[in-house]
């Protein structure tokens, strides 16, 4: 057993304390409840964890991390598609089962007005979706770093909110 605190303790931060190597390598967590524990639970390795759980921690060799990293890499590339092909219309873009050939992801897209898809094109998608994912750990990075206190500012009641 691994002593934690509610709402800072991560499964980043639990895989770290095992070993660094770990803390490198794992891609996904699971999450069991003690008030549900037939239900497990994806869980992103930088959301602070918010009460007693049982944790399972999954590195790529695992079906959860394969799966957590095609399905991933599936919501990447289609931003990705979008953003290079402006008025495209994504479509299917799961992560493949496990059992099939050799795993991966894909995306169904039209491309609108653009018209063509080329294999040209495929540097700068690629490309950008290097830059989604430096983007996309900053702001999950913040997010989570935040979250404790604005949940702790809800709870209160103290906290006023907008939404647009």
């Amino acid at each position: 057993m691994i002593e934690g605190t509610a709402n800072v303790t991560t499964p980043l931060s639990v895989a770290s304390s095992i070993s660094n190597s770990l803390a490198k390598a794992v891609l996904v967590a699971t999450v069991k409840f003690p008030d549900d524990p037939a239900t497990e639970v994806p869980y992103d390795l930088r959301r602070p964890l918010t009460r007693d759980c049982q944790l399972q921690l999954h590195k790529f060799d695992s079906k959860e991390g394969k799966r957590a990293f095609w399905h991933s890499s599936a919501h990447i590339m289609g931003s990705a598609l979008e953003q290079f092909y402006g008025d495209i219309a994504l479509d299917d873009g799961p992560a493949l089962a496990e059992g099939s050939s050799t795993g991966g992801f894909f995306y169904d897209f039209k491309p609108g007005s653009k018209g063509t898809v080329s294999n040209k094109d495929f540097e700068a998608i690629v490309k950008l979706a290097q830059k989604l994912v430096e983007v996309c750990s900053l702001a999950l990075h913040v997010f989570f770093a935040l979250a404790p206190v604005v949940m702790a500012c809800l709870r209160s009641g103290e906290a006023r909110i907008q939404i647009y």
